[in-house]
């Protein structure tokens, strides 16, 4: 019998038993028996994947997301996951059952190496204490950003040691949008409403927008409307969601190079909800819908409604102003920043303050004195400064462009929609980040998308789809070219 038949009858083995343990766990009410069941597979997993346990990285996460796991699901479960599985590998490469490679893209490498050694700087310049080890001699506290900066550099690294061929990852993408619907089935099963349904709406949405062209679904009135349908289930009254899945059909609408096509239907959708506004059908629509389309603020729809969207941009926009303002004294350091603590003296008072109702959950000065803006811009302002704010930027143009160019190329041989639906979402991000409730984490959390961009963009120039961004090549000749490609003579 071979060793892989007897490896596999033991584990089965060991999980029936562990399964029998666990649901006895369960039946007598203890809550942590999900966590250690969790904890038991993923162990065995890591086992019986061995130099493949990197799948878990995408296949997992979207599952957890929607487990009852209490605090857990406030972590980014997956980057832990990537820093456990880097230490299995290194394991795995010390006894010589693998090899580490380096996904090299030397430019998004160094922009990336300056962002994380700027935020270490930061915390060197402005150090904090966890809340768990605060004293009473403790002045400042917080440090969540830090740790979020140190799980996405750890997930980065991971991504890019991990040797993956590009039909190996367009298998692993593959597998996680399996594993990203059957989570949400999940989330449907459990609230048991037809409204969870509305889970659905930006997945197919971006599966339809990376799978069809915007002229092949203008001819095709069925997917255009199921792209419309998908669309509408995903707003709930936030008019970031429209900005970001308006921003990322323009990413992608870039990759398939149909910008001005794109263009000329945003025109029309316009010219069409203008002239449906002025025969006040938009009235009619859903609250949640409406509220969206505010973001067009001549469109004529239900004056409650407006009112608070209006009040919501006020909100934000009196915020802002604060912020810009030294006088408030909300942001110290303008240049490089405040650094990621809070007053442990301030956070007491907030909270006692909370509790006794004296403040509302919206109050703005709690906001702007923890530093909450709302913003992506004077977020990072008051965190890492307008230095930092700068590396931000030139991160984000530099990583917009690889996804764009890989994706791109992958879409030329017909390979793209994996990597498409799993790295477009980033340009969405990028926007709502700047222009709405953008905050350092959300910014971190975005990393992963990146690194799976640069593990295609690296192997597309390995195996040769695409060319170096900076090479230099001399010119030959057309004829030279014909002489030197054209097969040789045959002699007698």
């Amino acid at each position: 019998m071979g060793s892989g038949i007897i490896k596999n009858i033991i584990i089965c083995l060991i999980l029936v038993v562990l399964a029998f343990v666990v649901g006895s766990m369960a039946a007598d009410g203890a809550r942590d028996s999900l966590m250690v069941l969790g904890a038991i597979l993923g162990g065995f997993a890591l086992l019986y994947l061995g130099k493949n346990c990197w799948w878990l990285v995408f296949v997992v996460p979207p599952v957890l997301g929607v487990l009852p796991l209490g605090f857990l699901q406030r972590l980014p479960v997956a980057y832990y996951l990537c820093g456990v599985i880097l230490l299995y590998w290194m394991m795995l490469r010390m006894m010589g059952y693998v090899r580490v490679t380096w996904h090299k893209v030397a430019w998004i490498d160094f922009i990336t190496l300056i962002l994380f050694l700027y935020v270490a700087y930061s915390y060197f310049l402005h150090p904090v204490e966890l809340m768990i080890f605060s004293d009473e001699d403790t002045e400042f506290v917080g440090g969540k950003e830090y740790v979020h900066a140190i799980a996405a550099c750890v997930g980065y690294v991971a991504l890019s040691i991990i040797p993956c061929s590009i039909e190996r990852l367009n298998k692993v993408l593959k597998w996680a949008l399996f594993a990203q619907f059957v989570a949400l089935a999940l989330v449907v099963v459990k609230f048991h409403t037809l409204s969870a349904l509305s889970v659905f709406g930006q997945p197919i949405f971006l599966i339809m927008a990376c799978k069809y062209s915007l002229f092949g679904l203008i001819i095709a009135p069925w997917k255009l409307l199921l792209l419309l349908f998908a669309l509408s289930l995903s707003l709930h009254g936030q008019r970031e969601v429209f900005v970001t899945a308006a921003f990322t059909y323009i990413g992608i609408s870039f990759v398939k190079k149909q910008v001005i096509l794109c263009m000329l239907a945003a025109a029309a959708t316009v010219g069409m909800l203008t002239y449906l506004s002025s025969e006040g059908v938009l009235l009619s629509l859903p609250h949640r819908i409406q509220r969206t389309l505010y973001i067009l603020p001549w469109l004529k729809i239900d004056k409650e409604i407006a009112t608070e969207a209006q009040h919501s941009s006020d909100w934000r926009l009196e915020m802002w102003g604060w912020a810009m303002d030294p006088r408030t004294r909300y942001i110290k350091d303008y240049v490089w920043g405040d650094g990621f603590g809070q007053s442990l003296k301030l956070l007491r008072l907030t909270t006692i303050a909370l509790n006794r109702g004296d403040v509302s959950g919206g109050d703005q000065q709690r906001f702007a004195e923890s530093g909450v803006w709302h913003s992506g811009v004077f977020t990072t302002i008051h965190r890492l400064g307008i230095v930092g704010l700068c590396i931000i930027v030139l991160w984000h143009l530099a990583a917009m462009f690889m996804i764009i160019r890989v994706c791109m190329v992958f879409d030329r041989q017909k390979k793209g929609l994996y990597l498409m639906y799993h790295t477009m979402p980033f340009v969405g991000g990028v926007f709502t980040f700047y222009i709405s409730a953008g905050t350092i984490v959300m910014f971190f959390s975005q990393l992963h998308m990146v690194a799976v961009a640069k593990i295609a963009y690296s192997e597309a120039l390995r195996t040769g789809m695409m060319l170096p961004l900076f090479t230099r090549h001399q010119y030959i000749p057309l004829a030279i070219r014909e002489m030197d490609s054209a097969p040789p003579p045959v002699t007698r």
